[in-house]
């Protein structure tokens, strides 16, 4: 099983994410009354700052704990640490691939380096995705009882924000169906690969090609999946949960920075604001949704800070939740990866035999 990495299209992506980052910042500054907001820096409160980056940790070291709660209940010789550098990894990837495609890949790489089974690091993977989604599928069901999605007066936003609320609805009836239905994931894998074959004049299920290998690891996935759903179904409420601490530190971040700024606002304006613009951008196509982070947020905030404070609030929120985690994952992929083009194989025998369901 091949998954390339491959050093020149990392730092395209990468300079593509930060070029539409600065581009929106710029038109947000050419918008929002470019000579008031030099003036306005005068009255930021570093103190609040300092406790966002704080904070900003707990949002770090949150994605590696839910890493680490999975591992532990399959084996006990994977450490905190390569968790975290495998979140971060991933926090890396996913802003530099389009609609952040990357970052699992790269956090199933890292924990693979790290010594866990490939099968097994696209299970856990996996869970911690799922643990966002059944998150945000709670906070859609909030906000559409409180009827928060009202606040959204931008036509692109409220697009992007049903875009949004569709692909993770979609995700969890998938995850639902192939759940209920075990058979159906490879079967359906099986006639994806014949398809293919018939345009690309190649027969991808020939007993030794690589599609035989990719829907293995995949069955194997699967069963990993469903032993954590039959006997460790704690381990996936304990994601949830941490998942949940994780979206708080980054809400609150936002909060102590608007209040940095010498703005007073309700702490649960803000939550909820922050909950619509991942939402809204989270399948983004963009390299980690730069631009329409920039964009969605100095839309959406503009309800709250004063229209002189909105570019410092969303250069501040973008460094602090996104770009100092994406600098540290930046050395964790170098580090294991660089140029290097690497066959996953995993010794995936023992593991199934000791989880056997």
């Amino acid at each position: 099983m091949l998954i390339r990495f491959d050093k020149s299209s990392i730092l395209k992506g990468l300079r593509i994410s930060l070029g539409l980052s600065i581009l929106s910042v710029a038109l947000i500054f050419v918008f929002t009354k470019p000579g008031e907001t030099l003036t306005a820096l005068k009255q930021i409160r570093p103190l609040y700052l300092l406790v966002a980056l704080g904070v900003a940790c707990v949002d770090w070291l949150g994605g590696g704990l839910r890493l680490y709660v999975l591992t532990q209940r399959i084996t006990k010789e994977i450490s905190y640490g390569s968790c975290l550098r495998a979140s971060l990894a991933n926090a890396f990837m996913g802003a530099v691939t389009p609609s952040q495609t990357g970052g699992g890949p790269a956090q199933i790489y890292v924990l693979y380096k790290e010594g866990l089974p490939i099968v097994a690091s696209m299970s856990l993977s996996f869970i911690t995705f799922l643990g966002t989604v059944i998150f945000l599928v709670i906070s859609m069901g909030t906000i559409t009882l409180f009827g928060l999605n009202s606040s959204i007066t931008s036509d692109t936003i409220r697009v992007l924000f049903r875009y949004g609320v569709s692909a993770f609805l979609g995700i969890g009836v998938l995850v639902i169906f192939f759940v209920s239905k075990p058979d159906l994931l490879s079967k359906s894998l099986k006639h994806v690969f014949n398809f293919m074959s018939l345009f690309r004049k190649k027969h991808f299920l020939r007993p030794e090609g690589k599609a035989h290998d990719i829907i293995e690891k995949v069955d194997s996935a699967h069963r990993i999946f469903i032993y954590y759903l039959r006997y460790r179904w704690s381990a996936i409420i304990a994601v949830v949960l941490v998942t949940g601490l994780v979206f708080a530190a980054k809400f609150f971040v936002a909060y102590l920075i608007v209040r940095g700024l010498g703005v007073s606002a309700g702490i649960w304006e803000v939550f909820s604001i922050q909950i619509l613009i991942i939402l809204a951008v989270y399948f983004c196509p963009t390299p980690g949704s730069s631009g329409a982070a920039e964009l969605g947020s100095a839309i959406l905030m503009s309800s709250i800070v004063p229209v002189e404070l909105l570019t410092v609030y969303v250069v501040l929120w973008r460094v602090i939740v996104t770009y100092i985690a994406v600098l540290l994952g930046s050395y964790v992929v170098l580090r294991y990866m660089g140029k290097e083009t690497v066959t996953l194989e995993s010794e995936i025998k023992p593991l199934e035999k000791k989880i056997a369901v």
